[in-house]
């Protein structure tokens, strides 16, 4: 009559946020034998290896059972009900617009989490501005792209986090004189567009005739009045 195995067997840990992967290992132990086999069952996936891991990807309770042969085809199996909790992971989700000038710099975050209960919000300005507020509300000082991030927990600890870019634009400016004096008294002098923050530029100006008298794509060039190289 041969020994029947007495099988036992444990994990790095029996708790955690989903999904998790958790190394399990073989602890059985048999008399004047040795074991061959090993079959486990996690409730969500099986395994024959000695020393498996195995992954959990949804919320809840797992028994774990282990079932070892030995060489002399003797089998037992142990059963550890409800031995792994995984914990729900939060899904961190927000909106907000993408795209505003620095006239209007004052930005409405919505958060759109899933399952949170605590929120920290990294704004990625200059100022490194922070909010624990589930919604805040927050003012950019500076033209440029910024990639606010947002971290959300629960009362387990899981945590979760996404961001998001959005650019803040320059104001764009653009003022055309509607006269000047081309006396070579040093005042208005030169006809010229006033610009801020233009990328692109190009003025002709013509004469009763239709004839181009000048024209420029530098909006730091203007006209001093002359046609031709003469005064008109």
């Amino acid at each position: 009559i041969f020994a029947s195995p007495n099988v036992n067997f444990s994990s790095d840990v029996i708790s955690g946020c989903n999904p998790i992967c958790i190394d399990f290992q073989d602890a059985s132990v048999v008399t004047n034998s040795t074991i061959i086999s090993w079959n486990w069952d996690f409730e969500s996936g099986t395994s024959l290896l000695k020393k498996p891991t195995h992954c959990f990807n949804e919320k809840g309770e797992y028994s774990v059972k282990l079932t070892v042969k030995s060489d002399n085809g003797c089998r037992s199996t142990l059963v550890k009900s409800n031995m792994i909790e995984v914990y729900p992971t939060p899904e961190a989700s927000f909106t907000s617009i993408e795209k505003t000038s620095i006239l209007f710099p004052v930005i409405d975050f919505s958060d759109a989490s899933l399952g949170a209960d605590t929120w920290s919000w990294n704004f990625n300005d200059t100022q490194a501005n922070f909010s624990t507020l589930q919604n805040p509300i927050h003012s950019y000082s500076e033209v440029g792209t910024y990639c606010p991030k947002l971290i959300v927990s629960n009362g387990y600890g899981c945590l979760d986090s996404t961001k998001m870019c959005l650019e803040i634009t320059p104001e764009f400016t653009f003022y055309i004189p509607n006269a000047f004096s081309p006396n070579a008294d040093g005042l208005n002098d030169i006809f010229k567009p006033i610009s801020e923050d233009l990328q692109w530029y190009y003025i002709e100006i013509m004469n009763r005739f239709g004839e181009i008298v000048f024209s420029s794509d530098n909006v730091d060039f203007g006209w001093n009045g002359a046609i031709d190289g003469y005064l008109v």
